[in-house]
């Protein structure tokens, strides 16, 4: 600022600083005779570069270019692209955000063509280019319908999405898709298959009667296509379509389903034939877990039991729980068992997967299951051995950790288990089954990896048959050893009079199973698991196991599985 004076007809004048420009007010100011100056003071902002303009584009301004909090709008011509920032910012500093965009020549797409009977809308391009974007929409005339999908995308590859839809009037089914575990054969139409299944049996009715069909009946509005949809075209003209868009099946065409492995039994139709509604008949099959079948040794029959032969109990899972030992070390530890219900879900002792004295769920990353286990020693674990983190706990909730009443809980596997020769599901119970396997001297067959006889712990999975006891005989037999217990509903009690014989520590939440069926349809039914047993240790005289009456418990089961 210069200043020429202080009195009337003085003048002084502004400049502003390198970078910056006069945006308001007066570079030349006087002063007047009522000792004011004239004018406003001028406001000077900075000022940024021109930020360029892109080859084969445009740009547009908002405020005044090139000023402070400006902006600039890239634009590309017809048939180009933007590449980079299409709006950019004049700051403070007289720099612009961003980089100069670059306008690049558009990716375009083959004309996809035409529907024979549609017509098409072409979206966003003016044929015959077809630029990234464009979308182009088919429409069938009546009576046609459209099979596959009515709208396709131009993709910056090059390429469309799905694939060219048809028009026809003859019946067409949607892919079911194929069930898990399960495989999938498609027979298409026979050779010079036509007409609706109900024609075709009304013609061999005639034939079989010593009739011939006419061959030609005249319609009374030849104009109509045929009522369902079959292969004698009445409007005569359009013949069936020869390819369809995937997914999609002719008249006729039969689906014939088989389960991948012997470890799953279909159920449902074997069969599917798309029909003239364009429905496939029957429902979807399933493929189902063969449960309760073991491939193991049959073993004439864990506390004093017999060491069981790999794979004689493939229901048998492994709870591995983070642990601390006495020096700090921290390490997975073989500590309940389970059982596996299906490829997904294993059912175990809710005090197996909660805190001590607690209903409080442990975390997810403090425990792990195999399936296929033999050994209690992991490093003695071989390649059929099925290693799994688990993703839900599932307590029951109502489960009661002092008295272990409603003691079950569910894990829910990472992934899908693999069924193998060493790794199956075991059966639920019945209300039949249950009646009929826990009456008072029934035997079961209680698995485990708990402790011995000896007092170590067993180093191979093992073992042993045990008589159901009357849940009154049991409490009775406590409370002459002044140990006080309850036997509720959800439970019963297993072992024999004089002891020896016993679930015991380790052995938590592991299966106790009875045999059912005779001959290819014997099946291992789950009617409980390991849950409680005395206080003063396993196999004494008169002191019983404790395992969870698991039809109890099935609804609830079901509804997670």
């Amino acid at each position: 600022m210069v200043v020429a004076g202080t009195i009337e007809g003085d003048s002084v004048r502004y400049s502003c600083h390198p970078g910056y420009e006069r945006t308001t007010g007066n570079l030349e100011r006087w002063c007047v005779s009522d000792g004011r100056w004239s004018g406003e003071p001028p406001r000077c902002m900075k000022q940024c570069d021109d930020p360029g303009m892109p080859a084969h584009g445009s740009r547009l301004w908002e405020g005044e270019p090139q000023r402070e909090g400006s902006a600039v709008v890239y634009r590309c011509n017809p048939g180009y692209e933007l590449v980079g920032d299409e709006r950019r910012e004049c700051q403070s500093s007289g720099d612009w955000t961003g980089e100069l965009p670059q306008c690049v020549m558009a990716t375009t797409c083959d004309d996809p063509g035409d529907v024979a009977n549609a017509d098409r809308s072409v979206i966003g391009s003016e044929p015959p280019t077809f630029l990234t974007g464009t979308r182009v929409v088919f429409s069938c005339r009546p009576p046609r319908r459209i099979v596959g999908q009515a709208e396709r995308r131009c993709l910056s590859n090059g390429t469309w999405t799905g694939h060219q839809p048809v028009c026809t009037k003859f019946a067409v089914c949607q892919d079911p898709g194929t069930p898990l575990n399960a495989i999938r054969k498609i027979l298409p139409p026979a050779q010079g298959q036509s007409g609706t299944p109900r024609r075709r049996v009304n013609s061999r009715l005639l034939t079989f009667f010593g009739l011939r069909p006419l061959s030609h009946v005249p319609a009374e509005s030849p104009a109509q296509p045929s009522a369902e949809g079959s292969g004698d075209d009445a409007a005569g003209g359009d013949p069936e379509p020869r390819n369809l868009p995937p997914g999609h099946y002719k008249l006729h065409t039969r689906l014939v389903y088989s389960c991948e492995s012997q470890f799953y039994k279909l159920s449902g139709p074997s069969q599917r034939t798309c029909l003239s509604h364009g429905q496939w008949s029957g429902r979807q099959p399933t493929c189902l877990p063969v449960c309760g079948k073991s491939p193991g040794a049959k073993t004439p029959f864990i506390f004093n039991g017999n060491v069981s032969a790999e794979g004689q109990w493939p229901w048998q899972a492994a709870i591995l729980r983070n642990v601390q030992n006495s020096t700090g070390h921290i390490f997975f530890y073989l500590i309940c068992g389970g059982a596996v219900l299906n490829d997904e879900w294993i059912i175990t002792a809710a005090h197996c997967v909660t805190f001590p004295d607690s209903s409080a769920v442990i975390n997810l990353d403090n425990i792990k299951v195999k399936l296929g286990k033999f050994y209690r020693d992991e490093a003695l674990d071989d390649d059929y051995v099925q290693e799994f983190e688990i993703a839900e706990i599932h307590v029951h909730r109502q489960f009661e950790p002092f008295t272990l009443d409603n003691d079950v809980a569910l894990l829910r596997l990472s992934k899908r288990a693999t069924l193998t020769d060493r790794v199956r599901p075991v059966c639920l119970p019945t209300r039949q089954t249950t009646q009929r396997h826990l009456r008072a001297g029934s035997e079961g067959v209680a698995i485990g990896w708990g402790t011995t006889e000896t007092g170590e712990v067993a180093a191979q999975l093992k073992h042993a048959r045990v008589p159901v006891i009357d849940s009154d005989t049991c409490e009775e037999a406590y409370a002459e050893k002044n140990i006080g217990l309850t036997v509720t509903r959800n439970m019963f009690c297993a072992g024999y009079e004089e002891g020896k014989v016993d679930a015991c520590a380790g052995d938590s939440g592991g299966p106790i199973v009875f045999q059912t069926g005779e001959g290819e349809e014997k099946r291992w039914v789950l009617e409980g698991l390991v849950s409680w047993g005395s206080p003063e240790g396993c196999g004494l005289p008169m002191q019983y196991g404790g395992y969870v009456k698991l039809f109890k418990f099935v609804r609830w089961i079901n509804s997670f599985i």
